[in-house]
This record gives structure tokens, sequence and C-alpha cells, in this order.
């Protein structure tokens, strides 16, 4: 059953579906809001490099971002491996509007409407029902991984977005043999590329299609003429994508060998180079974090029904169609070979593999409607499916959100870095400044404090000679993020003569001839080695804690460590009452096998539970690493109220902890907390 409405009015009632989806998406919101939250990192990147295009005379050839990531961090040159098409362009709407933020998510948010309309089109122009269409389009847009970065500031789901409307543009060339509509789909393919060069792999599976079909291996149309009737044009357009795009990679490689950065990958991860345990590692991860943001698992299991349809019932469904999904099948196995290591911590890198999902959908609806028209039409079959797509409305409202916004410390990082330019200029710290970062291993601190700098580069300051190269160099500031962090033994030395604050930035002059600012605080320490119980004192609750856990297979010291099981089993748990609120709870640990987290939760005193950061540093020579964390306690805290920690291991492995110290340090005019103040529970 054909719901009578017009095309018009379609497009219309279709437009107004997908703002509300956006709108329920939480658009209207993260359209003003600045990079931070998930992947931080690589936002704030893209953001940069538009910005200093912007400022900084639009030089195209001479990308660079805010962070002194190149030439021995002397300066930010570096260029991505995608050609900067996207951020020269929004950089020249920042000249003619003025530098907006949200001018560029409001560009990527109508890029990625824009490319769902097409996408409904598509389908209506390939199936004819307006009700699939508009229910196959809106469902790709409840993925979460496509809904966070559909108005972002990464360039990779614009790409995508554009490939949709490529599509369109080649279904309709299909249909017409218009040259015009394939010289559009080439000039989209072409712009995708430019955004993304994973992109092409639509591009590439079209193109493999044209050529089985061009030497006769296989008939995509049967007695019809070929798919491709202007040859000269697609191979016109080829030659020019692969010069534009292949170009620039190499040119994106000479200019970070000479500036000397790495900054940007323009290389790959590929899984023969990982060992069988790292395999294991970012497949655990993509299957317990990142596959529910791909699509909620109901959509993943219909996706999955609907291509063992299409292979049941292949006579029955469009081949060339079938020809595309197996080329982009191949291609995306290619793509994950080569890039695998990238999955454990990038989910951004999946979202151009989307267009197999797409394909997967054009292809059930093809045969859905030719084998059994019945079922195609029937309103029954649409409710189920409308069904299935109120279920991931919900899904992606709920993971958006918690993206931005359910865990309190990510929403407020950074939160003191948005509005300091005003106040750093105040002070006389201008865009002339450079300034040392020491808690962010990114240049985000440095793009949204519109300053120059070098970031803690992937964590590497581990001793105070790491900082001292840089005073040693001219670098007239440090900047530290968070009060907490005013703790820590690495910057001690060097947080002696405050040049400003604001908020919870901290601003230092780097030199040693002013009086400290150190804040005072006493430190009271509960040490724990994980020896056998007999070896200590009759401490009661020492022994209960051991009871059960302690073991003999691994030790850094002495003979024994302590046993975590994996995936939240089993966990320590301590409780500390009566912290005084602007003290600081440090942990310290060694931790085996290397590179293994634990994580913190802390509850008690705070809006809700919460994990706290880690940083971990290698041991030399040994199988261990040490892990650390620090956690101020906030002003929120009540009065009496008690804190308490558990240790939990994230891992699908056992860990083993071993020298444990829990230091609490209580500014000094404050009542010293007393040793029966901890109080460890099981």
């Amino acid at each position: 059953m054909k719901l009578e409405i017009s095309k018009h009015r379609q497009n219309w009632i279709f437009a107004g579906l997908l703002l509300l989806v956006a709108v329920l998406n939480w658009y209207p919101k993260t359209t003003f809001c600045r990079p931070g939250y998930v992947h931080r990192w690589r936002q704030a990147d893209c953001a940069s490099i538009t910005y200093n295009y912007y400022q900084k005379g639009m030089h195209f050839f001479e990308p660079e971002v805010h962070g002194y990531v190149s030439n021995g961090f002397t300066n930010g040159k570096a260029a991505t491996s995608e050609v900067p098409t996207l951020y020269y362009g929004v950089a020249a709407l920042y000249k003619i509007f003025g530098f907006h933020e949200f001018i560029y998510r409001l560009l990527t948010g109508l890029i990625c409407l824009l490319g769902l309309f097409y996408l409904f089109k598509t389908i209506r122009l390939l199936t004819g029902d307006f009700l699939w269409a508009a229910m196959g389009s809106l469902i790709l847009f409840t993925s979460p991984v496509l809904a966070y970065y559909g108005n972002n500031y990464l360039s990779n789901a614009p790409a995508f977005f554009v490939v949709l409307i490529a599509w369109f543009f080649g279904v309709s060339y299909f249909r017409s043999r218009q040259k015009r509509h394939l010289w559009v789909a080439l000039s989209l393919f072409l712009l995708a590329g430019t955004f993304k060069i994973t992109a092409l792999i639509s591009f590439f599976s079209l193109s493999g299609v044209f050529l089985l079909e061009r030497i006769k291996v296989f008939s995509f149309t049967g007695n019809r003429p070929p798919l491709l009737a202007h040859r000269r044009i697609w191979m016109a357009g080829t030659l020019i994508i692969l010069l534009a795009i292949g170009g620039w990679v190499l040119y994106a490689r000479q200019y970070n060998l000479i500036n000397d950065t790495q900054h940007f990958s323009t290389r790959t991860f590929p899984i023969w180079k990982m060992t069988p345990d790292q395999r294991q590692t970012v497949w655990e991860r993509v299957r317990d974090s990142w596959a529910k943001q791909y699509f909620h698992i109901s959509y993943r299991y219909a996706l999955a029904g609907m291509y063992l349809f299409t292979l049941v019932f292949y006579k029955r469904a469009s081949r060339w169609i079938h020809g595309v999904t197996a080329f982009l099948l191949l291609g995306m196995a290619v793509y994950v070979g080569l890039q695998f290591d990238t999955f454990r911590d990038h989910d951004y890198y999946t979202i151009n593999l989307f267009i197999v999902p797409v394909f997967v959908q054009f292809n059930f609806l093809l045969t859905l409607k030719n084998r059994f028209p019945v079922w195609f039409g029937s309103l029954y079959l649409k409710l189920v499916f409308a069904i299935l797509l109120a279920v991931n409305v919900v899904h992606a409202h709920n993971e958006v959100y918690n993206r931005y916004w359910a865990l309190p410390e990510y929403f407020h990082s950074y939160t003191g870095l948005h509005d300091i330019e005003p106040y750093l200029d105040s002070i006389g710290i201008t865009r002339e400044h450079t300034l040392l970062s020491v808690t962010d291993d990114s240049q985000a601190s440095f793009y949204l404090m519109n300053r120059n700098g070098v970031p803690n580069y992937c964590g590497w300051m581990k001793e105070p000679k790491d900082i001292q190269r840089f005073v040693d160099a001219g670098i007239e500031y440090l900047l530290v993020i968070g009060n907490k962090e005013l703790y820590n033994p690495l910057w001690q030395e060097f947080i002696q003569d405050k040049a400003g604050q604001w908020k919870d930035v901290y601003l230092y002059h780097l030199h040693k001839d002013s009086s400290a600012f150190v804040p005072a605080f006493d430190t009271l320490q509960f040490e724990q080695s994980f020896e056998p119980a007999d070896t200590f004192t009759s401490d009661p609750f020492e022994q209960q804690l051991l009871q059960g856990k302690v073991n003999d297979q691994k030790a850094f010291g002495g003979r024994h460590s302590l046993r975590i099981d994996a995936q939240f089993q089993d966990g320590i748990r301590y409780t500390f009452r009566h912290l005084p609120k602007g003290s600081v709870l440090q942990f310290e640990a060694y931790t085996y096998p290397k590179n293994k987290w634990c994580r913190f939760l802390y509850c008690g005193g705070m809006p809700a539970i919460r994990y706290e950061r880690s940083f971990m540093d290698e041991v030399p020579g040994a199988e261990w690493n040490r892990m650390r964390s620090n956690l101020l306690i906030p002003e929120s805290i009540p009065d009496g109220d008690s804190l308490t920690v558990t240790l939990v291991n994230v891992e699908n492995e056992p860990m083993y902890l071993d020298e444990l110290t829990f230091s609490v340090l209580v500014p000094k005019n404050v009542k010293e907390t007393k040793r029966d103040g901890f109080c460890p529970q099981l």
C-alpha cells in the first residue's frame, strides 16, 4: 500500500521529521559547543587548522595548529592526510562573517541533514515508496557515531554525507543517462575525497563494477544498456580525483617530513604488525565499548537479517547494487586490515564504512519489492520498522547526551579555557608569548585560549628535566589546568611565581627568583605492599583486605601482589571518612601487565559515581607500569561525608597490583585527619 502524497509534500514532511530527529539528537544545543568531550584532541586539531588559516593569511599549503608539535617543538606546522578543503572553506566563512565557532558546526550539520535528505530521495527513486524512504534515511541518523559527529569539527562525517548526495546523482544518471548527473556525481565524489580519503571507497567500488562490466566479466543490467554510457567522462573524472587527492597526500607527507612532525598520521596501522594479544584487545574494545555507538543492537541484527535475505533471494535483488556492495565489503576489509589498531580508540574511523549498511538496505528493499510485493506494501511490516526506528531514536538521544553531559568531569573539562582569552590579554600574555602546558597532552588547550605553546605530548614529560629543557629554551609561562594538578610533584619547582589565575586555570612565570606559590599541605599516607598477612602488624583491616586476594604469581617488590579479576569483578574498595574540602587524594601503584589499566570509581559527596583519569609511567627494565591518579576533594562534598574509592579492572584478563599507596594531602590550616579516618571495605 502506497501513501498517496505528492513528492513536493513528501519532501516537506520528511524535512520536518529530519529536523525533529536532529532536535532529539541535541543539535540546537551542541551546535554552540566548543571542541571538547569525546575525542577532544582531533576536534581541536580540525578547529585549530581552520582558525590559523583565518588568522594567518589563508595560505592553503601551509596548515598549522596552535600547539608547537613540529620542528623540535618550535612551531605548529603540520598537515593532515585529507585535503584541507573543509577547513579552508570554513576559514573563508570566518573571513566573511567573523570568527564564530558555531559557523563550523552549523555548516557540518547542514551537510549532514542535506546528505540524509538526498538519501531519502535515493531510496524513493529506487523503490517509489515514501514511508520506506523516510524510515530508511532516518534510521541512519540514529547511529550515535553519526549523530555525534554529524555537526562536529571532524571532516569524516561531512565526507560521508557528501557521498550520500553523490550516490543520488549516480542513481539518477543510471536512470536518465544525462551527462550532467554524471559530472555532478564525480564532482561530489571528489569533494568527499578531499574531506576524507576513505570516502572514496564508494567511488572505487562503483569503478570496480564499471570495470567488470567493461571487460565483459559480468553484466549488471542484463539485456539493457550498460550502467556506464560515458566512459571518457568517468576516466577523466577518475584521473582528476587521483591527481588531486594523491598529490595532496604526497605533499602532506613531505610537508610533515620537512617540519619534523608526526602529529597527524599519514601512515597505516596494519593488523598483521600486531601481536595476537593486541588484536584481541582491539576486538574486545570494539565489541564491548564501540559497537553500541555504531548502531543499537536491534538494528545491527536487522542489518544482518537484511543482508542474509538478499543473499537467499539474490535472483530478485539488484545486480548492480549487489556488485557495489561486494566491492564495498572488499574495500572495508582492506581498510580495516590496514587501520585495525586505530579502531581501539577512534570510533570516527568507521564513519565512511557506514555506506555498507546503506547499500544493504537498498538491496533489501528492492528484493522485498520484487520478490514479496505484498509484504513490501504492508503497513504491518512498516509498523514493525517504525517501532525499530523509534527504539533507535531513543538510543541515539541517550548516547549523544552521555557523550556530552553524562560525566560531570567530562562536561567541566577545560571550561576555564573557554573564555580565558580576554583575561590573558589583560595580564599581558599575548599571542606572541609561548606557553608550556604540563596537564594537556594535546594542543586543545592552546586552541581554546588562542595561544601557542608546547603540550605534554603523549604524556612524555615524566621528570623535571623534561620541563627544564623548555625553561632553558626561553618559554615564558607554565600552564596548569585543574586545582588538583597543583599538587603534582613533577612541576612543584616550576610553579614558584604566579602570573595569573582564571577559574581553575593557573599560569606561572618560568623562573625561580620569586616567592613560592606552592600550596601548603601535610601528607598522610596509607601504604600496602601485599605481602602475606603474618608479616604485618596486627591491624585487623589489613588482614581482612588481604584475605583471599594475595597471590604469589606476580610481584613487583617482595614475593606477592594483589590480583584483581577481569571486567569489574572483585575490585578493592576503600572508604575515607572526614576528608577536608580542598584536600587531595593521591593514588600510586605498580600494575601488571604493561599498558593495562585499572579504573578508579569515586562515590560520595559527588553528583554521581565518576571515574578519574589516570597516568601511566613505564618502569625501565620491568614488566610493570606505575599508575598514578589525583582527586581534589570538591567544595560540594557534605561535611562529614565519606568518599568511597573502588579500584576495578576493566580489562578482559586479570591484573596485578603491588606497592599501593594512598596519600591524603591535607591543607595545613585544617585539623589533622587521624589514621582511623581510613576505613577499608571489601
